[in-house]
């Protein structure tokens, strides 16, 4: 009867108290948002709010609100990659339209050794692996840049489009190749499942 009584109140104790200390130990999404921005503390913050923002949508609603101030911010630090990568990771999609109008301006780079993986892939374009991430949401933005855009900017689009490979995205390049005769462009004329 004692132990019954001992852990009757051992229950009791633990449901009044650890939501209380459950939200002592856990940061709030603002407190995380201030650690985002700091280059000190920018990676763990970043996977505290994905893990979140995957769980709450009140998180995610949030960062779909602050991110693109980041994502247009004219400093591409780790800070920087931690919003685009976020942006894409949680598909938010106010972060979109940030997300393309950088894309001209944003750094990304190759390895020493040119291959396969350089020419198309994503993994060194964090503003071109956000934007394969929104998928057919991003390509009626990307069709228009890779129209109008520069040389380099162009090239950047085709390999987003070829890595979405979607029908939507296969009509966009093919459309383009057609007018196109760049041949950094035409690189990308055989779709991966035409």
């Amino acid at each position: 009867m004692r132990k019954t009584g001992l852990l009757a109140l051992i229950l009791l104790f633990g449901s009044v108290f650890s939501p209380r200390l459950a939200s002592q130990v856990s940061p709030s999404k603002e407190a995380l948002y201030a650690e985002l921005r700091q280059p000190t503390s920018t990676d763990k913050a970043a996977e505290q709010l994905l893990r979140l923002a995957k769980r709450d949508n009140a998180v995610r609603e949030y960062l779909d609100g602050k991110l693109p101030e980041m994502i247009e911010s004219p400093t591409q630090d780790e800070v920087w990659v931690n919003a685009v990568r976020l942006a894409g990771e949680l598909n938010a999609p106010n972060t979109l339209s940030s997300l393309i109008k950088v894309l001209p301006h944003s750094r990304y780079g190759s390895t020493v050794i040119v291959g396969f993986a350089d020419s198309y892939g994503l993994a060194n374009d964090p503003v071109g692996k956000a934007l394969y991430r929104f998928g057919d949401s991003a390509v009626p933005e990307l069709s228009r840049l890779l129209g109008q855009g520069k040389r380099e900017t162009r090239v950047r689009v085709a390999r987003i489009l070829w890595n979405i490979d979607s029908p939507a995205a296969r009509k966009a390049l093919k459309a383009a190749l057609e007018n196109d005769t760049d041949p950094a462009i035409k690189l990308f004329e055989n779709s991966k499942s035409s």
